[in-house]
């Protein structure tokens, strides 16, 4: 998906006139799954000569109806450059920032227990290397990484300065005015004055989305492109085929005990995932031992179909980039299990959430 201009995708926060100008810049990108799903199922129907209204029976059967998706199962979205796939840095990874630059210095793993108000014995994430004097690190929020420098981080090892892309290196940020137009009298509302935050992908910078379950015949030829309107404002983009994946090898084996589970994709998680001595039944019953987790993220949205449009209540979710370290008492079914990737983890799997890559415990080294 190639945006043909800006982009504006809404996050969970009040979106009202009476609202200062800085408040209304927030904004999410890239999308997440829901927004995504909802725009390419409305083209498809449209390319089967859907305009509005409830979807014929015929379309139904394939698309589904509401959050049934029917036949089809979502992986994505990916953030692609040159249609190779970027992943969000793992919040485990720290870094320095020298004069700007964001540079890898050392990655987090389960230290000793502690009490805590999580518990008793709770393993908090700890430097696998001992930090200099006077040495400050931070997450790589805001940076991204190549699927080399992450299968490095998979392997517990730190990723070349080279496999690390900024942020702003992939879009800008733009900032807009609108008003409120009174259709009847062709004049401004008074006091109607709202800003908002677009978002313009670099050149050769799209979104990539897997798609399970359609039929053949419902694919566009593979030398041609469809137009959508995806986000906010009806934004348009142009759809054409990926024959990429985001799949990364698994440094992972039947002797492997401790796991480290990286969310490629936003985690619909509820509540009990995420606390020590939690069960992932997904992934062969592995316990989580520890997590570093950015802050979690509201989402909602807005349903047009089965009805009147009405607003979806808010859920948190875990952004991707999330770390879970996981124990296995089994190792043998989780190799198993990685014959069949995407991994997935989580509610509303089918929708795009909750794929994850696995990866290895860093090794506790010296201060080098």
């Amino acid at each position: 998906m190639s945006a043909i201009d800006t982009l504006h995708f809404r996050d969970s926060t009040p979106f009202a006139p009476t609202l200062t100008s800085p408040e209304h810049h927030s904004g999410q990108f890239p999308p997440h799954p829901t927004t995504v799903v909802g725009a390419l199922r409305a083209m498809l129907a449209r390319s089967r000569g859907w305009r509005r209204g409830p979807w014929s029976s015929d379309i139904m059967a394939v698309l589904g109806n509401g959050p049934d998706l029917g036949l089809l199962t979502f992986d994505g979205p990916y953030l692609l450059r040159e249609r190779e796939p970027l992943y969000p840095v793992p919040a485990h990874l720290l870094g320095t920032d020298d004069n700007g630059s964001w540079q890898p210095y050392t990655l987090l793993r389960p230290g000793s227990p502690v009490h805590c108000d999580l518990g008793e014995a709770v393993c908090l994430p700890a430097p696998a290397r001992s930090l200099q004097p006077g040495i400050r690190v931070s997450p790589g929020t805001g940076h991204w990484l190549t699927r080399a420098g992450f299968e490095a981080v998979l392997r517990g090892q730190l990723p070349d300065q080279k496999e690390i892309v900024a942020a702003k290196e992939l879009w800008a940020d733009e900032d807009r005015v609108g008003i409120q137009r009174d259709n009847q009298t062709r004049t401004v509302v008074e006091g109607m004055l709202y800003t908002s935050r677009h978002v313009r992908p670099r050149p050769g910078v799209d979104i990539g989305v897997h798609i399970t379950g359609l039929p053949d015949d419902w694919l566009p030829p593979a030398d041609a492109s469809l137009a959508a309107p995806l986000g906010g404002e009806g934004r348009w983009v142009e759809v054409r085929r990926w024959s990429g994946d985001a799949r990364c090898h698994t440094p992972v084996s039947e002797r492997t005990n401790e796991i480290t589970v990286v969310a490629l994709t936003p985690i619909d998680a509820g509540e009990d995932l995420i606390r020590p001595g939690a069960v992932i039944r997904e992934l062969g019953d592995v316990k989580v031992v520890s997590a570093c987790l950015p802050r979690a993220e509201r989402v909602g949205g807005w349903a047009s179909t089965g009805g009147p449009g009405r607003p979806l209540p808010l859920v948190d979710i875990l952004p991707a980039g999330s770390v879970l370290f996981c124990e296995i008492d089994e190792p043998e079914r989780l190799a198993t299990l990685l014959t069949a990737e995407p991994l997935r983890i989580g509610r509303r799997r089918e929708w795009g959430f909750g794929v994850v890559a696995i990866g290895l415990w860093p090794d506790i080294e010296e201060s080098r």
